[in-house]
């Protein structure tokens, strides 16, 4: 008994003060301004194809694929950069990058021009999250990143609400060109408040991990490094499965959140455009909210019984999604189906903060930049590049024979069984988390591990 009670006390992580948690909003900050920026050409969707007579298969493209692409593959290298350098000035830059091209799309003239200025956005993006992911990973130990990185998706729901309320009122007040260049002002002034306020901590102090035999900075080719990575992390049969079901699942959801102005605007043309700025984004801001913070929240309290909730939580979650977006996509009032969109946004938003916080955990310590950007590569690529985009091209390959409103109502609903695709995948990978987790962490599974 004594000698146990020696070990639990050598390996006691440091206890959490405050400023840890000055770092946590601050980052709650960031990822708000990055969603405001991301979400901001749904917002302005109907009146830049207006002004420019752009077809939706070029806004799913704008919308999806140039924003993907190099956002997802951009990410690794830059993580991997985010390994061995300072993270805290990477994510500063980033920042300022894109917030500087969410500016300049305001100056745009045509379809490629605003595909290279959200190519610019999506370059600056790549270097906001994963270096974040692992910085709160260093302030928090292994039993709070559930709830931390939840905190930081906070900034999501807020970011896109805020973006839908903000960017609506100046879009309907000036233009879609004057609204770029106001939103793009906030994200100078939080780079700078990074780059002078965050401390760059520790790398690993707060795990206790079995000795690798390597060391982050060893001269060895950054490409061999992140390869190794990859093929580590995806031999992990949990983190495989997390990344396959949430990438399904974003699908559905990153098209739902680019195209829901249009969808609004066109089923229910008669009303204001005010006011479904103003609905979305209070339903998108509070009920996402609402849904990131429980389910970080359940997953921290529930995970001391058993690891499997961090699989069950976005099982069911997604399972109740199916019919309640298919009702919200064809039901006639306007009013139903924003009040829909309350459980939607809701349980739309409780996979993403488990399976970041799971993934962390499953990561060597040294890695964790990577395996949040190759977490994010699998999600977005399929997910934000995909998911858009197909709706793009589908609703204008249907506009000819079911005109503007139902073309785009079919090919939403179109994805819509990815929800229960996914849900099916979070479900059957909750029986391995266990066995997983005692791998990554080195320690042998037992029920002691849960008391």
């Amino acid at each position: 008994m004594t000698e146990v009670t020696s070990v639990t006390t050598s390996v006691r992580p440091p206890r959490v003060g405050l400023y840890p948690y000055y770092v946590l909003v601050l980052l709650m900050l960031v990822t708000m301004i990055n969603f405001i920026d991301r979400q901001l050409i749904a917002i302005l969707s109907p009146s830049i194809q207006a002004d420019l007579g752009l077809t939706d298969w070029q806004m799913g493209a704008v919308k999806g694929i140039f924003f993907a692409l190099l956002y997802a593959f951009l990410g690794i290298p830059i993580a991997r950069l985010a390994d061995r350098t300072n993270r805290t000035a990477i994510v500063a830059s980033a920042i300022a990058g894109w917030s500087v091209f969410t500016m300049l799309c305001g100056a745009t003239q045509n379809f490629m021009q605003l595909a290279m200025a959200r190519v610019g956005v999506s370059i600056g993006e790549a270097g906001g999250t994963a270096p974040a992911h692992s910085i709160l990973s260093d302030y928090f130990p292994k039993e709070q990143r559930g709830f931390a990185l939840s905190v930081v998706n906070i900034g999501v729901p807020l970011g896109i609400g805020f973006s839908f309320l903000g960017g609506g009122w100046l879009v309907t007040t000036f233009d879609w060109r004057t609204t770029c260049v106001i939103m793009g002002i906030p994200g100078l002034l939080v780079a700078l408040l990074v780059a002078i306020t965050v401390r760059e901590p520790e790398r690993g102090r707060l795990d206790l991990e079995p000795p690798t035999g390597r060391s982050p900075r060893k001269p060895s080719s950054d490409l061999s490094e992140i390869l190794k990575t990859a093929r580590h992390m995806l031999a992990i049969p949990t983190f495989r499965a997390f990344a396959i079901a949430g990438a399904i699942a974003a699908m559905a959801s990153y098209a739902k959140s680019t195209w829901i102005v249009d969808f609004f605007t066109r089923a229910h043309a008669d009303v204001p455009p005010m006011y479904v700025f103003t609905a979305l984004g209070l339903t998108q801001a509070v009920a996402n909210t609402a849904g990131i913070f429980l389910s970080g929240y359940l997953v921290d309290r529930l995970s001391k019984r058993t690891r499997a909730v961090y699989a069950w939580v976005p099982a069911i979650c997604l399972g109740i999604l199916f019919p309640l977006w298919g009702l919200c996509l064809w039901v006639d009032s306007f009013w139903v189906a924003i009040a829909l969109q309350v459980p939607i946004c809701f349980f739309g938003s409780t996979f993403l903060g488990p399976s970041f916080a799971l993934a962390q955990t499953l990561s060597p310590v040294a890695v964790r930049s990577v395996t949040a950007a190759l977490f994010l590569l699998i999600i977005n690529l399929v997910g934000m590049g995909l998911g858009p985009t197909f709706v793009g091209f589908l609703s204008s390959g249907l506009m000819a024979q079911f005109g503007p409103d139902y073309s785009l109502r079919i090919a939403l609903s179109a994805l819509l069984a990815g929800y229960l695709v996914a849900s099916v995948i979070y479900m059957r990978a909750s029986e391995g988390i266990d066995a997983d987790w005692a791998r990554a962490t080195g320690h042998q599974h037992n029920k002691a591990d849960h008391q």
